[in-house]
């Protein structure tokens, strides 16, 4: 997923080295513009949905987990659906 997340990134700022960074907002490799469009790219992506008050400046690793969180709470159905989608 970390692969999956790291292409999208690449999608959004091609000519950034995100591997030397922790912290892409605090080391200025995103912008607010920049995550939004992640987020808009995982929703898709992955059939979540993300609260905008839940949108704060995290890590990857947290976007993962976030992920992770709601795919447990998806029934089968959901998965089935979601899988339709993409």
């Amino acid at each position: 997923m970390q692969e999956e997340i790291m292409k999208m990134l690449l999608e959004i700022r091609p000519e950034v080295n995100f591997a030397g960074s922790a912290d892409f907002i605090e080391d200025g490799l995103l912008d607010s513009f920049d995550v939004i469009s992640l987020i808009s790219m995982m929703e898709e992506k992955y059939g979540i949905e993300i609260d905008g008050m839940e949108i704060v400046p995290i890590t990857p690793e947290r976007y993962q987990q976030k992920i992770q969180e709601q795919a447990k709470a998806m029934t089968a159905g959901d998965i089935v659906s979601s899988m339709k989608k993409n």
